[in-house]
């Protein structure tokens, strides 16, 4: 299914006088239910978002994600948005972990199902001041992605790793801090943090010293520090 497709039939582009920024600058296309929960999005906002694919997004929440600093600030305009019956559109400012502060023109409306129902909030969100550094760095992600995920099993909810979180996984098994992880792998000490946030979730540990006996206790260590020397 077009998702973006869906976004275009809900916004009239033209009339709302940004058919040139959507054309010529990154765009974020996205939905949520009622309870903030993402339905979809496109690959750009799923990429910024830190998951690997499209799918990986659904479910989650504003605080499940990079910017879950100011997931109440977004909370609060979804809420807005699902009591008017016209459009939202403001400027808005995410503080992204490894991309800093970025201007969005972000535009919101209710999402009606078949039956002309709310249910949930639909929106685009055009990237007003990316800069080549940030071009460049979404190029090399984007083809660095592996379709390879390191599958943790039952015992873990048969959740999977993601291609970044093993690659910091095994910053972490190799010993480094934040800061060294972040200039071994190219990225910032706040996305090493948020991505070891998110192996701590999925492995149920409270701290590194937690994520280093899972590993060996379930036999990941070996797997793991294979597997991402191989997959950089």
């Amino acid at each position: 299914m077009n998702f973006q497709h869906i976004v275009r039939q809900q916004f009239d582009i033209q009339s709302l006088g940004f058919q040139g920024l959507v054309n010529q600058m990154p765009g974020f296309y996205y939905a949520k239910d009622l309870d903030g929960q993402y339905l979809f999005a496109n690959e750009e906002f799923a990429q910024y978002a830190f998951c690997d694919s499209e799918q990986q997004i659904k479910n989650k929440r504003d605080d499940d994600l990079p910017w879950k600093k100011q997931a109440a600030l977004l909370q609060s305009i979804d809420s807005r948005v699902i009591n008017m019956t016209g459009f939202f559109q403001e400027i808005v400012e995410i503080d992204h972990p490894e991309y800093g502060l970025t201007r969005f023109l972000t535009t919101k409306k209710r999402l009606l199902d078949q039956d002309g129902t709310t249910c949930g909030v639909v929106g685009m969100s055009i990237m007003l001041n990316a800069q080549d550094s940030y071009s460049n760095t979404w190029h090399t992600r984007k083809s660095a992605i592996s379709n390879r995920r390191f599958f943790l099993g039952e015992k873990f909810s048969n959740q999977y790793l993601t291609h970044q979180e093993i690659k910091v996984y095994r910053i972490i098994l190799l010993g480094y801090s934040a800061k060294e992880g972040g200039e071994k792998l190219n990225i910032s000490p706040k996305t090493v943090e948020f991505h070891t946030e998110q192996l701590r979730k999925k492995l149920a540990c409270r701290n590194k010293g937690e994520l280093l006996r899972k590993a060996h206790q379930h036999g990941f260590t070996n797997t793991i520090l294979n597997y991402s020397s191989s997959s950089n």
